[in-house]
C-alpha cells in the first residue's frame, strides 16, 4: 500500500466513522426517556405518592443534635424503632422525628454487631408500624421503595427495581 493510498484509506474510514456517528446520535437520543419520567422524575415520584405517605407515618430520622445520621423504621405503636447499630456510635444527643413529632428522649433498648442493628424506643402511642411482607422475597424486576434523602417534616421517596441476587 503506498503512502497515497494510505492517506485515502484513512480519510474514508474517519467519513465512515463520523458518518455513523451523526446518524446514530439523533436516533440514541430519541430512545431515551425524558426527565420526568425516569426512574427518580417527576411522574414516577408522583405515581408513588401514597408510599410516600406511609414512609411518612412509619419511618424515623434518627439525630445527633440536628445533624441526620440515620433513618429507622417504626416497629409498634407504642415506640419502638429499629435503625442501623452503627450509625449510633459517638452520638451524643440522640434524638427522632416520627412524622412531624419531635422526639428528645430516646433510649437504645438494644444493638448487635453481627447484624448491625439496634432497638431504640421513644415514648409515645399510636404510632404506624410498618407492615412487613412475609414470605415474599422481591425478585428480579421487582419494584422497590426506600426512604431517600429527606427534610426535617417531609420524606422522599426514591424508587428502584431490584436487580441483584441477596448477598451471601
Amino acid at each position: 500500500m503506498t503512502k497515497r493510498s494510505k492517506s485515502k484509506w484513512n480519510w474514508r474510514s474517519a467519513s465512515l466513522v463520523l458518518a455513523l456517528a451523526i446518524w446514530a446520535g439523533p436516533g440514541t437520543n430519541a430512545q431515551q426517556l425524558e426527565a420526568h419520567l425516569r426512574l427518580n422524575g417527576a411522574e414516577v415520584i408522583k405515581a408513588f405518592e401514597p408510599i410516600r405517605a406511609v414512609l411518612q407515618q412509619s419511618s424515623a430520622v434518627i439525630y445527633d443534635g440536628w445533624k441526620s445520621i440515620a433513618y429507622g423504621v417504626v416497629v409498634s405503636p407504642d415506640g419502638y424503632i429499629v435503625t442501623k447499630a452503627s450509625e449510633l456510635d459517638g452520638v451524643k444527643d440522640l434524638n427522632v422525628r416520627i412524622d412531624k413529632e419531635h422526639y428528645k428522649s430516646v433510649k437504645v433498648l438494644a444493638t448487635t454487631v453481627e447484624w448491625d442493628v439496634a432497638l431504640l424506643r421513644v415514648e409515645a402511642e399510636d404510632l404506624v408500624p410498618v407492615d412487613w411482607a412475609e414470605g415474599v422475597e422481591p425478585s428480579h424486576g421487582a419494584w422497590v421503595v426506600s426512604n431517600g434523602s429527606t427534610s426535617r417534616l417531609r420524606r422522599r421517596v426514591r424508587v428502584g427495581i431490584i436487580s441483584a441476587n441477596a448477598r451471601e
